[in-house]
């Protein structure tokens, strides 16, 4: 176990001509230090290799659909879809928690199914 030498202050009482006062006074304790927290730093790991990944998704994605429309022009509307896909996963990400936007992990795609054509509603 690991500690770590923390310097505190306490009150004492001094006696100075016969007079009482109390003086703050410091002292050094031993406090244990709290072990790593393994699954916060892989979180923190898992979540920069996404946004990594995403950020190297992106740039190909924009390169590839800019070529595709010819160069110029098409690199600017490459761009502006990639910036729109990422305003979407934002909102998606705000929404997440909004009762009103459906109960389906599909979000507002699996709000319009009607219960009745649902596949695992047991009707032929």
């Amino acid at each position: 176990m690991k500690f770590i030498e923390e310097t505190r202050r306490r009150l004492v009482d001094r006696t100075i001509d016969g007079t009482t006062h109390q003086v703050s006074e410091p002292y050094s304790v031993r406090v244990p230090v709290l072990p790593k927290d393994m699954d916060a730093i892989a979180l923190k790991a898992v979540v920069a290799m996404v946004l990594g990944l995403t950020a190297v998704v992106v740039v190909w994605s924009t390169v590839s659909i800019g070529a595709l429309l010819g160069g110029g022009v098409g690199f600017a509307v490459a761009g502006l879809f990639d910036v729109s896909w990422g305003v979407v996963l934002l909102l998606e990400y705000l929404a997440r928690f909004d009762p009103g936007n459906g109960s389906s992990p599909a979000g507002w795609a699996g709000s319009w199914w009607p219960s009745r054509w649902a596949p695992c509603s047991g009707r032929a």
